[in-house]
C-alpha cells in the first residue's frame, strides 16, 4: 500500500477514535457486570494507542522521522483519544489485571483534573502542529509529556521488570 493510500485512511481513524472515546463515556450504573473486563481490556488497549501516538510524535519531533502521518494528524489523533481519559476507569473496573492505583477511584476529583489538564496540554499541541513552528512543537510536546508522567506517578503503578 502506497503511503498517499495510508495518510488518506489515517482521518477514518481518527474520526473512529473519537466515536469510541465517547462510547466511553458510560456511567457506573449503566456498565453491567458481563461488560467489566471487556472495558478494563478496552481502556489498557486506549492508553496503548495513546503511547503509541506519544511516540509517533516523538520519531518526528525527536528524531525527524518523515515516514507516516503527518503530525498534526497524529496530534488530532492523540486529541480524540484524550478527550475524556477519566471516563475509561468507570466504578467496578478497579480489579484484575490493571496497572491503575486504587487511588483513581478513591480520589476522582484530583484524577479528573489530572484528565483535564492532559486534554488541556494535548489542545495545546494540536495547535502548535498547526502552526509548524518546531520550537513550539517542541515545547507542547514537552507539557504532554509532563501531564502524561505527573498522572502515571499519582495513578499507575510502577511497571515490574
Amino acid at each position: 500500500m502506497n503511503q498517499e493510500r495510508r495518510t488518506a485512511r489515517f482521518p477514518v481513524l481518527v474520526g473512529l477514535l473519537a466515536c469510541l472515546g465517547v462510547m466511553t463515556a458510560v456511567s457506573a450504573e449503566e456498565l453491567a457486570f458481563d461488560q467489566i473486563e471487556p472495558a478494563i481490556k478496552y481502556r489498557q488497549n486506549v492508553m496503548e494507542a495513546m503511547g503509541g501516538l506519544v511516540g509517533i510524535s516523538a520519531g518526528r519531533l525527536r528524531d525527524g522521522l518523515t515516514f507516516g502521518p503527518a503530525l498534526p494528524e497524529v496530534a488530532r489523533a492523540l486529541q480524540a483519544m484524550t478527550r475524556d481519559a477519566a471516563a475509561l476507569f468507570p466504578e467496578g473496573t478497579d480489579f484484575g489485571e490493571t496497572e491503575a492505583k486504587p487511588d483513581v477511584w478513591e480520589r476522582p476529583e484530583e484524577f479528573a483534573r489530572a484528565s483535564q489538564t492532559l486534554r488541556e496540554r494535548v489542545d495545546s499541541y494540536v495547535a502548535a502542529t498547526g502552526q509548524g513552528d518546531r520550537v513550539a512543537m517542541l515545547k507542547a510536546f514537552k507539557a504532554v509529556g509532563e501531564a502524561c508522567k505527573s498522572c502515571h506517578k499519582d495513578f499507575r503503578k510502577p511497571h515490574e521488570h
